[in-house]
């Protein structure tokens, strides 16, 4: 389901983070999966607070280049597993549980949507360009992904 027109705001005490929604998905394993795409100023503040679970230790090597400080960073999230849990036995639909997110807004939900300890990030990557030697135009993501259990 592409929602690339919903902007998202997290927040983790002082902190806030402004996200633009690329995708919202609920996987065969039952896990509810955000796509976002934040700014390289963002990012740097995820970076160094390691939120959405980004702690050092759980982060595998970054494959192909180094990161670009001034291109955008595209992240998957996973809502942690009690959220999506709660989510999924609520039995609503893909629609509504993006609305809760965006607004935060369904009071029959415990969840805070917004709260970066709500969501684990499964990778991080960006978009390099392919060079045109090799092809006409496009890009390829590079990136790591994380280890969670």
């Amino acid at each position: 389901m592409s929602q690339n027109n919903y902007l998202i705001t997290f927040r983790q005490e002082n902190i806030e983070i402004q996200a633009k929604v690329v995708d919202l998905k609920i996987n065969k394993k039952k896990k509810v999966l955000l796509d976002i795409i934040v700014t390289p100023k963002d990012y740097k503040i995820i970076d160094s607070n390691n939120l959405f679970g980004l702690f050092p230790e759980k982060r595998g090597p970054i494959l192909g280049d180094k990161f670009d400080e001034k291109e955008n960073y595209y992240i998957s999230l996973r809502l942690n597993s009690k959220n999506d849990q709660e989510l999924i036995f609520s039995n609503h639909s893909t629609k509504a549980i993006l609305k809760s997110i965006i607004n935060n807004s369904d009071s029959q939900l415990s969840i805070n949507f917004k709260s970066t300890n709500s969501w684990l990030a499964l990778n991080v990557t960006q978009a390099m360009d392919i060079p045109s030697h090799l092809k006409k135009s496009g890009s390829l993501y590079f990136g790591f992904q994380t280890t969670w259990d």
